[in-house]
């Protein structure tokens, strides 16, 4: 498999693959997309003040757990 890494535009839904690519041409791909751009859905409020709930215990510390 290969990974490449690049930065371009969508222009009426297409993403023009740069010329040093050329061997990704007429390949099927999986494709993941990060905007770099301002966030649309900032984080609400709430995530920043999260609820703490005292009466929350654990049912048993990590080495019980994971313990055999």
């Amino acid at each position: 498999m290969l990974a490449v890494e690049f930065e371009a535009n969508v222009v009426s839904g297409m993403i023009e693959i740069p010329r040093k690519f050329t061997q990704l041409e007429n390949k099927h791909m999986k494709v993941l997309l990060f905007e770099t751009g301002a966030s649309i859905h900032p984080l609400p409020e709430s995530f920043f003040d999260p609820l703490i709930i005292p009466s929350y215990s654990l049912i048993a510390a990590r080495d019980q757990i994971y313990e055999r």
